[in-house]
C-alpha cells in the first residue's frame, strides 16, 4: 500500500549505516518528574495533569516522558522540545520510541515542528500515530525537509480521550535522511513459542523502504530449516517501493510435534541483491482438551460442581476475537463444547475459588480469530472475582457451542467451580407462574388493611395458550379484587395474565388456607394404569367436559394412548387472621427522615453509608440506621420495580455501611426496634427484601426482649438468626412471620430487626404488623392500696380492668415484708365478676393493732393457678401512706387536639421513677418531666424545654420507667 513519506515506520533491519545525529535526548540526564532544560509544555485543557519525566516505564535508562490520564476531560497536551539547528532543503530522519499501557485503553499521539515554542507554532505535522495500543514501545521513523535554515522545535501532541490510562515517549533522535533506499521488516524475528500441534499459528510481517529512491523486491523463499512446517502466505507486493512505502506476508506455522521449530526467510530486494534473512522459531506443543476451540473438551450438561483450573490450558483468545469486546477474555482460557439438542435458555453459575480478580463465561457458536470476530451469545462476568451468574440467555438453537472459561488481566488464571445447564424451550402453550404460593402474612379479622398481591400468569409456550375461565378460590377469604381479563382469555407468546388477591379474614382467629385454581390448554400426557382388578380404584381419570361422571380406561385400548387432559394450575395462598392488630406501613412518616417514632434505632457500626450513583435525596449518606425512603421523591425519582415500596410510596431502608477500607465501619450493625403490649397468644409480621443480589444479599436477624428496647443493656432472644449466623434476604418481597410467648399478664415485648449486612446495598422493610387472638389474662388490676379507716382497721382497695375465666381472690397479711411468712386474712375468697369491663373491690381487716406496720398481698386466683400482687403496706400510728398504683401505666392526654395546654395522667408503681419525654416530629425531644411513684396529672403548657411555645402540629409524648415503656401521639393545633 503506498502511504505519505511522513508516515511512521518500525525501522528495525536498515542496510544503509546513519549519517550522524543532529539531535539526541533520552531524558535520563533528569530527576523525574522535571524536563530537560530548553524543553517546555503547554496544558491546553488546563487540568492537573500534564507532560512530565518518569522512571516508571522507561526504553531505555531510568527514565522517559510521561502524561496520564484526566477521568472526565479528553488529553490536549503537548511537550516541546529544545530548539534544533536544521538547514532548509535537507532531509532528516526523526526516530522515537512510544507506549502506552495496552489495548484497553487506546492513546492517541501526533508530532508536529515549527518555528516557535507553542501550540500555535507547530505549523507541519510529522506523524499522526492516530489510535494506538501497545504495551511494549513501537519505533517511530520519518522523514521531513525543512524549507529554510533556522531553530526549529519539535511538539508531541497528546489527545487522547476522557479516562484512557497513561501513554510513554522516549530515545529521540534526528539524523540526517538517507539518499539511498533502506530496506526495514518489522519485526526482524520471530518466535512463535508454543503453538498447538495440529493447529497453525500466523504472523503478519511489515517490509518498507525507509530511505529515498526506489526499492524491488526480487523473491521471498524459504531458504533454510523446517521449510515443510512453515508457509509464506498473503504477499501484498506488487511494485518498487518508494520511500515510506511498505506491504506485508505472513508467515504461518503448523507443527505436527511436540518438537522444536525453524526457518529461515530469505528476502531479495533489487538494490543491492543482498539477502535480507528473516529466522523464524516455534515450538509444538501438546496441549490437553480445553486449550483451544480446535481442542476442546467436551462436556454434557447439566454440569453440576465442574471445578478446574484455567492456569492449565494457556491464554489464545484475545478481547478484540469476539463481537462485542470483553476484556474478560485477556487472561488464561479454558474451552468446553456442548450440544443443544433442541431451542434452549443457558443459565449457571461460575465460582472463582482461587485467582483471579475479574472472571467470566462466554458462549459463542464458532472458534474466535481476529479476521472473524465470534458473536458473544450469552455472558456472564463478576468483576470482584467471586460468582459470575447467567440467569437466563436468550433463546439458542440446537447445535454446538462452546464455552470459554476467562479472566482479566493478563498473565491470570483461577480456580473454578461450574453448574451449567440448559433449559429446554416449549414447542407447547405453556403457562409459568409468577408465584405458585403466597403468604399474605397478618391481617385483622373483619377490618382487613392487608395489602394486595397481583398474581402473574405468562405464556412461555411457542404457540398461543388459552385460559377458558376466571380463576376459582377455594375459601371466601381471598378474594379476587381486580381481573380485568376477558374470558376466553388468549395469551401470546409472553403475554400475561393478572389477577389482584386481597386477604380479608373473617370469623375465627388463626390461620388461613386456600387454593387459587384455573387450567388452560396446555396439553399435558397422562400416564395410565391398567384397568385390572386389582388397581380398578386407582385408574380413574376424571372427565373434563362434564365433572360428575369418571371413566375406566385400558392400556390396551388405542383411545388411551391419546388421552390428554389440560392442566390445572393452583396457586396456594396463606395469612392469618387476628382480632386485634397495630399495623405500620410507614407512610404517616415525613420522607427520609431519621427518626420517627415510635419506632427507635441503634446504630452499632456508627459508620457513614453509601449513596445512589447520580441520585440525591435528603441526608444521604447518613451516619445512623433506618431511613424513612421513597423512591418517587428522589432527584431525579427512581422507577424501577425494584425500588418501589410493597405497599403505597413509603418503606423502611437500612443503606450499607461504608467498609474500613473505605474510611468507615461496616458492616452493618443497625436495629429497628418497637415495643407492643399485649396478653395471651401474640405474633407479628412484615415483608423484607434485598435490592439487588450483585453485592451479595442483605443479611438480617430477628429479635425480641422483654426487658426494654437498649441492644446494649436488654437481654434479647433470637426469631431468625443466632449470636454468629444470619439470613440472606432475596430480591423480591419476603413474608417473615413469628409466633411470641404466651403470656398470662400485660407485657410489652420488644421487636427488634437487625440489619448485619456486610458491604451490600440496601435492606428495605414494609408492611409490619403486629397482631393477637384472644386477651386470655385471667386478670388485669389497675390498683391494689391499703388505708386506714375511720375506726382505725386497714381497708384493702383493688381495680381490676379486665376477668376471664377467674374464681376470686384472697388477701394475705405480715408484720414485715417477707411473703412467705404472710398469712391468709380472716375472710373468705372474694369471687370474681369475669368481666371485661374495671370492676372494684374491697375488703376490711379488722384483726389489727395500733403501733404496728402491716404489709398485704392479694392473691388472683383463677381456674387453674393464681398470681400474686403487692404488697401495700399501711402503718398504724396516725399516719397513713400514699395510696401507690399497682401498675405503672399512661393515659390518653386530653384534650387531644389541643390548642395549647393538655394533661396526662402518668401512674407509677411503688419504688420507681421514670421520664415522660415529648418529642416533635423529627424525633427531636421538646419537654422532659421527671415522676416519682404515685399518681399524677401533669399538663403541657405547649412549650419547650427553653420556654420556647412549640409550632403546630404533631407530638409523641413517651414514658420510659424500668417497668414499662410506652409512646403516644396527640396533636397541637392552631
Amino acid at each position: 500500500m503506498k502511504r505519505l513519506v511522513l508516515t511512521a515506520l518500525m525501522a528495525v533491519l536498515v542496510i544503509s549505516a546513519a549519517l550522524g545525529a543532529v539531535f539526541t535526548e533520552n531524558f535520563d540526564g533528569v530527576t523525574a518528574p522535571n524536563l530537560p532544560d530548553g524543553w517546555a509544555i503547554e496544558n491546553v485543557n488546563g487540568d492537573a495533569y500534564t507532560w512530565m519525566t518518569s522512571s516508571s516505564y522507561s526504553h531505555s535508562g531510568p527514565n522517559s516522558l510521561y502524561i496520564r490520564y484526566n477521568t472526565s476531560q479528553a488529553m490536549n497536551d503537548w511537550v516541546f522540545s529544545s530548539g534544533v539547528g536544521l538547514t532548509g532543503g535537507t532531509s532528516y530522519t526523526i526516530s522515537f520510541w512510544y507506549r502506552n499501557s495496552g489495548t484497553s485503553y487506546p492513546e492517541k499521539l501526533a508530532l508536529y515542528y515549527g518555528t516557535a515554542q507553542n501550540a500555535a507554532g507547530m505549523e507541519t505535522l510529522i506523524v499522526d500515530l492516530g489510535a494506538f495500543a501497545s504495551s511494549l514501545y513501537l519505533k517511530s521513523s520519518s522523514i521531513f525537509t525543512p524549507t529554510e535554515n533556522g531553530t526549529y522545535y519539535f511538539g508531541w501532541h497528546g489527545y487522547s480521550n476522557a479516562d484512557m490510562f497513561y501513554m510513554c515517549v522516549d530515545d529521540v533522535t534526528i539524523d540526517l535522511a538517507p539518499t539511498e533506499p533502506i530496506f526495514s521488516i518489522d519485526p526482524d524475528t520471530w518466535n512463535f513459542v508454543d503453538a498447538e500441534v495440529g493447529s497453525t499459528a500466523s504472523k503478519t510481517f511489515e517490509v518498507s523502504n525507509v530511505g529515498s529512491g526506489s526499492l524491488g523486491i526480487v523473491s521471498i523463499a524459504k531458504t533454510a530449516g523446517d521449510v515443510n512446517y512453515f508457509e509464506i502466505t498473503y504477499n501484498t507486493y506488487s511494485d518498487p517501493l518508494e520511500p515510506g512505502d511498505d506491504f506485508t506476508f505472513d508467515v504461518e506455522f503448523t507443527p505436527d510435534a511436540a518438537t522444536d521449530y525453524s526457518v529461515t526467510i530469505t528476502i531479495t530486494d533489487d538494490q543491492t541483491r543482498t539477502a535480507h534473512d528473516l529466522v523464524v522459531t516455534g515450538n509444538g506443543l501438546v496441549r490437553p482438551p480445553g486449550s483451544t476451540c480446535q481442542n476442546p473438551l467436551p462436556v454434557t450438561l447439566p454440569l453440576v460442581g465442574f471445578t478446574g483450573d484455567t492456569g492449565l490450558y494457556g491464554n489464545d483468545y484475545s478481547n478484540t476475537w469476539v463481537t462485542p469486546a470483553s476484556s474478560y477474555l485477556n487472561g488464561d482460557d479454558m474451552v468446553l463444547q456442548f450440544t443443544l439438542d433442541g431451542p434452549s435458555t443457558l443459565t449457571g453459575t461460575l465460582t472463582g475459588l482461587q485467582g483471579a480478580n475479574w472472571i467470566g463465561m462466554l458462549v459463542v457458536d464458532r472458534c474466535p480469530n481476529p479476521s472473524n470476530p465470534a458473536p458473544v451469545l450469552a455472558i456472564a462476568t463478576s468483576s470482584s472475582g467471586s460468582t459470575a451468574t447467567l440467569s437466563s440467555s436468550a433463546e439458542l438453537p440446537a447445535g454446538s457451542y462452546f464455552l470459554i472459561l476467562s479472566s482479566w488481566p493478563t498473565p491470570q488464571s483461577y480456580l473454578f467451580s461450574l453448574d451449567f445447564d440448559a433449559i429446554t424451550v416449549a414447542t407447547n402453550p405453556e403457562l409459568t407462574l409468577k408465584d405458585t404460593s403466597w403468604d399474605f402474612g397478618i391481617a385483622k379479622i373483619d377490618d382487613s388493611n392487608c395489602t394486595p398481591h397481583i398474581f402473574k400468569a405468562i405464556s412461555t409456550g411457542n404457540v398461543p395458550a388459552t385460559i377458558g375461565a376466571p380463576p376459582q378460590i377455594s375459601t371466601g377469604e381471598f378474594i379476587i379484587i381486580e381481573d380485568n381479563n376477558q374470558y376466553p382469555l388468549v395469551l401470546n407468546v409472553y403475554d400475561e395474565a393478572s389477577w389482584t388477591v386481597k386477604f380479608i379474614p373473617t370469623g375465627q382467629c388463626g390461620e388461613k388456607t386456600a387454593q387459587m385454581s384455573f387450567q388452560d390448554d396446555a396439553k399435558k400426557t397422562i400416564a395410565l394404569i391398567p384397568a385390572t382388578k386389582g388397581n380398578i380404584e386407582t385408574s380413574i381419570l376424571k372427565n373434563q367436559n362434564d365433572k360428575s361422571k369418571a371413566g375406566l380406561f385400558d392400556l390396551q385400548s388405542p383411545q388411551q394412548a391419546e388421552n390428554q387432559a389440560k392442566e390445572v394450575h393452583s396457586i396456594a395462598l396463606r395469612g392469618f387472621g387476628a382480632k386485634e392488630t397495630e399495623e405500620d406501613y410507614f407512610e404517616t412518616y415525613e420522607d427520609f427522615v431519621l427518626d420517627f417514632l415510635p419506632w427507635t434505632q441503634y446504630d452499632g457500626d456508627e459508620s457513614e453509608t453509601y449513596a445512589i450513583t447520580n441520585t440525591y435525596f435528603p441526608n444521604e449518606g447518613y451516619t445512623g440506621s433506618f431511613i424513612i425512603f421513597n423512591s418517587s421523591q428522589t432527584s431525579p425519582p427512581i422507577t424501577l420495580d425494584a425500588w418501589k415500596a410493597y405497599s403505597g410510596d413509603k418503606m423502611a431502608g437500612c443503606f450499607p455501611a461504608i467498609m474500613p477500607i473505605y474510611g468507615g465501619s461496616g458492616p452493618n450493625n443497625d436495629w429497628l426496634i418497637r415495643g407492643f403490649s399485649y396478653c395471651g397468644p401474640a405474633r407479628f409480621s412484615f415483608f423484607a427484601k434485598s435490592i439487588t443480589d450483585a453485592y451479595g444479599l442483605e443479611r438480617m436477624k430477628i429479635l425480641y426482649s422483654y426487658q426494654g428496647d437498649d441492644p446494649e443493656e436488654d437481654y434479647w432472644e433470637y426469631l431468625l438468626g443466632d449470636e454468629n449466623t444470619y439470613a440472606e434476604v432475596p430480591v423480591d418481597w419476603t413474608t417473615y412471620e413469628y409466633d411470641l410467648e404466651t403470656v398470662l399478664h400485660p407485657t410489652t415485648v420488644y421487636i427488634a430487626i437487625q440489619s448485619v449486612s456486610n458491604d451490600a446495598f440496601v435492606l428495605f422493610v414494609d408492611d409490619f404488623v403486629f397482631g393477637y387472638c384472644d386477651d386470655i389474662c385471667p386478670v388485669t388490676l389497675s390498683s391494689f392500696s391499703a388505708t386506714v379507716t375511720a375506726q382505725n382497721y386497714v381497708q384493702l382497695n383493688w381495680v381490676s380492668q379486665s376477668e376471664s375465666q377467674m374464681l376470686g381472690y384472697r388477701v394475705y397479711r405480715n408484720t414485715n415484708s417477707d411473703q412467705a411468712g404472710a398469712i391468709l386474712t380472716d375472710h373468705a375468697m372474694i369471687p370474681a365478676t369475669n368481666t371485661s369491663n374495671a370492676q372494684s373491690y374491697s375488703l376490711v381487716d379488722t384483726e389489727v393493732e395500733f403501733g404496728n406496720t402491716y404489709y398485704y398481698w392479694l392473691e388472683a386466683v383463677d381456674f387453674n393457678s393464681s398470681e400474686f400482687y403487692g404488697p401495700v403496706s399501711v402503718i398504724l400510728e396516725g399516719t397513713v401512706p400514699p395510696v401507690l398504683p399497682e401498675i405503672t401505666s399512661m393515659g390518653n392526654a386530653y384534650p387531644n387536639p389541643f390548642k395549647s395546654n393538655t394533661n396526662i395522667q402518668i401512674d407509677v408503681k411503688a419504688n420507681e421513677t421514670g421520664t415522660l419525654s415529648i418529642y416533635n416530629i423529627q424525633g427531636q425531644l421538646v419537654r422532659s418531666y421527671e415522676v416519682r411513684e404515685g399518681t399524677h396529672n401533669l399538663g403541657w403548657d405547649s412549650r419547650d424545654n427553653a420556654g420556647n411555645i412549640c409550632s403546630s402540629g404533631i407530638y409523641f409524648y413517651r414514658l420510659s420507667t424500668p417497668s414499662f415503656k410506652q409512646t403516644r401521639k396527640f396533636m397541637k393545633i392552631k
